[in-house]
């Protein structure tokens, strides 16, 4: 529910599809949960396109993806990778997603030279940058606060 946050709402910005990827990651979320209830297919694909709608839109509804993975792991034990249910969100998702992750493989270089001097969001791809992510965390939010 990290995408719901009361200071990511508070300062997302309209222009750059921060509330459209905060709605659809919590559509994404009430639709699966509708899913586990009514038992429904249906339902989880719809849920698997919302989030990953919402991933294109800011990398932020990630988390969801995320959550969602871990709550259907959750709710079925190892029986998740025999059911249905986990195949259907994440190829849900990565039908959203897989043209972009795959322009991305395709021509790597040009893919960094476009994001480059990006350090916020692509530090993650080390475990490094994962590390000084989560340290400066805090930090963040302290700015954030603060109007920084």
């Amino acid at each position: 529910m990290l995408v719901g946050d009361q200071t990511f709402l508070e300062r997302a910005r309209l222009l750059r599809n921060d509330y459209t990827a905060a709605t659809l990651a919590l559509l994404a979320y009430l639709l699966y949960e509708t899913a586990r209830r009514r038992k429904s297919s249906r339902l989880m694909v719809l849920s698997g396109l919302a989030a990953g709608a919402g991933v294109m839109c800011h990398t932020n509804a990630a988390y969801m993806v995320a959550a969602i993975g871990l709550l259907i792991l959750l709710g079925e034990g190892w029986r998740a990778f025999r059911s249905r249910n986990l195949y259907l969100f994440a190829g849900s998702v990565l039908t959203v997603t897989g043209y972009e992750i795959v322009y991305a493989l395709i021509d790597w270089n040009n893919f960094l030279l476009q994001n480059r001097g990006d350090e916020i969001h692509f530090r993650v791809l080390s475990f490094s940058g994962v590390w000084q992510n989560i340290l400066e965390e805090k930090l963040r939010y302290a700015k954030w606060y603060a109007g920084g």
